[in-house]
């Protein structure tokens, strides 16, 4: 399964410890290496790498969670968003992304995890967030006890793993 894998903010791509574990999967994964505060319109170069790549589902965190999330709004591609900041307001510091792309219906199928610690990406925030701008979507999210901002592979890989569970039987959704 091809997956696309959108970075944080503070990272450097894609980790070797979390590329092995993903692959572990049977994944097949897409990961650049985006430099978001130096280069200031990485939204399109992102959205090309998704038709270039054609992945079953992106993986984003943080200000990567944040791409991936209206990316996914706007092709209609299933996503898993760790910690997105989706507030583009605060993504605008370090990426011009349109407001208008909050006015594209949510793509049904994604998932949210947040860290129930984690103070970059409030979880409060944004679910407030999901609330007002798709009042009428039903949020799939997993707060995740003592988590902060970073995402332990453990975590990666078992979201990753119901994520996909979810993707081929969606009947039997068991997200827990």
């Amino acid at each position: 399964m091809k997956t696309l894998y959108i970075h944080s903010l503070k990272s450097q791509g894609l980790s070797a410890e979390k590329h092995q574990a993903l692959s572990s999967l049977g994944l097949n994964i897409v990961a650049g290496t985006y430099p978001f505060k130096t280069v200031p319109n990485l939204f399109s170069t992102i959205e090309r790498d998704i038709y270039e790549a054609i992945p079953n589902f992106i993986i984003g965190s943080n200000i990567g969670g944040c791409m991936a999330f209206y990316l996914s709004n706007k092709l209609n591609v299933p996503a898993l968003l760790f910690n997105p900041t989706l507030n583009i307001q605060q993504v605008q510091q370090h990426q011009n992304i349109s407001a208008s792309l909050v006015k594209h219906s949510r793509c049904p199928f994604q998932r949210f995890i947040l860290g129930e610690k984690d103070t970059t990406s409030n979880p409060s925030e944004t679910l407030a967030f999901l609330n007002l701008h798709y009042p009428k979507d039903e949020i799939s999210y997993k707060i995740i006890k003592g988590m902060e901002h970073c995402v332990p592979v453990d975590v990666l890989v078992k979201q990753t793993e119901l994520f996909i569970n979810s993707m081929m039987y969606p009947l039997n959704d068991d997200m827990r």
